[in-house]
C-alpha cells in the first residue's frame, strides 16, 4: 500500500475542501497520478471510461497511459478546467462543462461489463454511504452507474486526512486499512462492489471496485 513519507502536509499548503482542482498545489496532484497510476494497474482494459469529474485532465492522462485506444467522455462543473482538460489534446478524451449524472444519463451502453468509470470525489468518505444527507448527490452518482453495471469503478475517498479525528463516526478503528476494510463493507452490503486494490497518501484513498467478488 502507497503511504505518504514525506513532510507534514499542513507546512505544505493551506487547503479547503472546497479549493477548486485548479488551485491544488503541483505537489500534490504528482502524488495522485502516483495513486491513481498503481491502482489502474490491476484494471480491465476497456474500450470505454466515463469520468465524473475531469478536472485538469491528470485521470484521464494516467488512464491514457495505461489503454492508449480507451475513449474517455468526462465531465466538470469548473468550466476553466475544462478548458484545460481539452487543451490536453488527449487523442480520445472530451471533457463537458456539465453535471456527472446529467452526463452519464446520456450515454448509452450497448452491453454492460464493456466500460469503466472514474469518480474522483473532491470530499468523499462512508459517511455518505452511510446517509449523509449532503452526500446524497454522490450516492445518486454511484447508484446511477451500479445499475449500468460497469466492469470497474475507481471511488476517491477523503477520510484518510482527519482519519484521527473521526475513526468513531466511522465505526472503524484509528487506521486507515481497518478504514478501507470498513467502508468496503459498506459498499459491498448497500451496492454488491469489491475492492480490487486501493492505495492512498496523506490526504486521499482511491479504491479500484468491481461488481464481481474476485476474493476467491
Amino acid at each position: 500500500m502507497a503511504v505518504w513519507r514525506g513532510k507534514n502536509p499542513a507546512r505544505l499548503f493551506a487547503m479547503k475542501d472546497s479549493t477548486p482542482y485548479r488551485e491544488r498545489p503541483v505537489t500534490e496532484i504528482a502524488r495522485e497520478q502516483e495513486c491513481m497510476r498503481a491502482v489502474f494497474a490491476y484494471a480491465t482494459p476497456v474500450p470505454f471510461i466515463f469520468e465524473a469529474f475531469g478536472g485538469l485532465g491528470k485521470t484521464a492522462q494516467v488512464m491514457t497511459e495505461r489503454f492508449p485506444e480507451v475513449v474517455i467522455t468526462a465531465a466538470d462543473l469548473d468550466e476553466e478546467c475544462v478548458k484545460t482538460y481539452n487543451k490536453l489534446g488527449l487523442a480520445h478524451a472530451i471533457c463537458y462543462p456539465m453535471d456527472a449524472l446529467d452526463l452519464l444519463k446520456t450515454l448509452k451502453f450497448k452491453e454492460p461489463g464493456l466500460w469503466g468509470a472514474s469518480l474522483d470525489f473532491n470530499r468523499f468518505t462512508i459517511l455518505d454511504v452511510y446517509g449523509r444527507r449532503e452526500g446524497r448527490w454522490k450516492i445518486d452518482l454511484i447508484e446511477a452507474v451500479v445499475e449500468r453495471k460497469p466492469t470497474w469503478i475507481q471511488i476517491t475517498d477523503s477520510a484518510v486526512r482527519y482519519l484521527h479525528l473521526n475513526y468513531q463516526k466511522y465505526y472503524c478503528q484509528n487506521n486507515i486499512d481497518s478504514y478501507i476494510q470498513t467502508l468496503v463493507e459498506a459498499m459491498t452490503e448497500r451496492w454488491g462492489l469489491y475492492r480490487v486494490t486501493h492505495r492512498n497518501y496523506y490526504a486521499a484513498s482511491y479504491l479500484l471496485l468491481t461488481l464481481n467478488d474476485i476474493s476467491d
